[in-house]
């Protein structure tokens, strides 16, 4: 008995550990599956050239691509393979995590000036960037900009993600990143989450400031 008492606590720290396990990943495949949701119905809408289609089918192909890599991980997680760790260009990063969305609705500005390479995992900086882009994304429903930013702050590489979307209250914004919050109803409130996680691994820091009505910004220091 002193036995199974001693090891009971153990046994509750690894289940509740797989359950947020369990909720971050299914949180990594509902995002991709949410957007290929929404793209597919978009395609009905009205009539649609060639192009078009070609354009839609090719981001179809990387969500696809996105979630097979997404099994993958989860049937590699058993062998506690040691977290990738290359020198990786953030810049690149971020133009090929666009290369998932389409800005129709949504205008783009770029302004990525050369910094230092990260060593860093750039499937899971990828992560970070697709988590806030389709945050943006859901905060400008009927269009808006969206501006990327890179630079570097002495010895710093300084990152900006801003949105002239909905914008978040005082209350929101002092939550934001606790798992499984969130303030849609279908949200499992794991995305900025997992996002503050992956940044704080790879020895950086994320904030956030937000005014109601006028949008939102994400700074990312690494």
């Amino acid at each position: 008995m002193n036995s199974f008492a001693e090891k009971r606590p153990e046994r509750l720290r690894r289940l509740a550990s797989l359950g947020l396990l369990a909720a971050g990943v299914a949180h990594e495949i509902r995002n991709p599956l949410a957007v290929m949701r929404s793209e597919t119905e978009r395609l009905a809408d009205a009539e649609r050239d060639l192009a078009y289609l070609k354009k839609h089918r090719d981001l179809m192909l990387k969500h696809i691509d996105r979630l097979d890599d997404i099994v993958l991980k989860i049937l590699g997680l058993a062998k506690e393979k040691e977290r990738q760790r290359i020198e990786v260009d953030l810049n690149e990063v971020i133009e090929s995590t666009l290369q998932f969305f389409i800005f129709d609705r949504v205008s783009l500005k770029k302004e990525l000036k050369p910094t230092p390479k990260l060593m860093g995992d750039p499937g899971e900086l990828q992560e970070v960037f697709i988590n806030l882009i389709q945050n943006a994304f859901e905060a400008m429903p009927d269009g808006g900009e969206l501006l990327l930013r890179t630079g570097t702050a002495g010895e710093r590489i300084t990152i900006e993600v801003k949105d002239t979307g909905c914008g978040m209250s005082a209350e929101v914004r002092s939550r934001i990143f606790t798992p499984f919050f969130s303030t849609r109803e279908a949200g499992a409130g794991l995305g900025l989450s997992i996002v503050e996680r992956i940044v704080r691994e790879h020895g950086g820091s994320i904030s956030v400031e937000s005014e109601v009505d006028r949008g939102t910004t994400f700074k990312i220091v690494f």
